[in-house]
């Protein structure tokens, strides 16, 4: 029987959103973002450009940049953007019904970051491009670091 997963609402919004948010620039105009939220403890539900209006939506705490832009692409490249899409639609399935945490995903992201140590992401500021469904955000985050997720995918 499939298991369907809940949305990781339980990923906190760490250091100062706002000033991570900064650091991302908006796909049409290459201007800093800024953070929309319904309350000041919630998490953000959108990136918006003030010099534009472009607006990109954030999802269980990561941001998805890419949609209208990636959908031109696709139009242009026929078999190989099919190709894409359906592998980001793949993943975007595998993170929904079976990305509940795990306890063995600290050892195997650890393992990932040899020769660093635990301690090496206390007070860093990490990016995790792909990100996924944040297994490796959070890890990180959970080592003491601000972590910035953005992902193209749909979970």
């Amino acid at each position: 029987m499939e298991r369907s997963y809940p949305a990781r609402r339980d990923l906190p919004v760490d250091g100062d959103p706002g000033e991570l948010a900064s650091l991302l620039r908006c796909l049409r105009c290459d201007r800093p973002l800024s953070l929309k939220r319904p309350a000041k403890h919630e998490l953000p539900t959108a990136l918006k450009c003030a010099t534009c209006g472009a607006s990109y939506p954030v999802t269980d705490g990561t941001a998805r940049m890419l949609g209208d832009e990636r959908a031109g692409a696709s139009a242009a490249n026929g078999h190989a953007a099919l190709v894409q899409r359906r592998t980001a639609q793949s993943f975007a399935y595998e993170w929904r019904h079976f990305g509940q945490p795990r306890a063995h995903w600290r050892q195997n992201f650890l393992g990932y970051l040899q020769p660093h140590q635990p301690e090496w992401f206390a007070g860093k500021r990490v990016l995790d491009v792909g990100t996924g469904s944040g297994r490796h955000s959070s890890q990180a985050h959970e080592l003491g670091a601000s972590v910035v997720a953005v992902d193209v995918g749909e979970a």
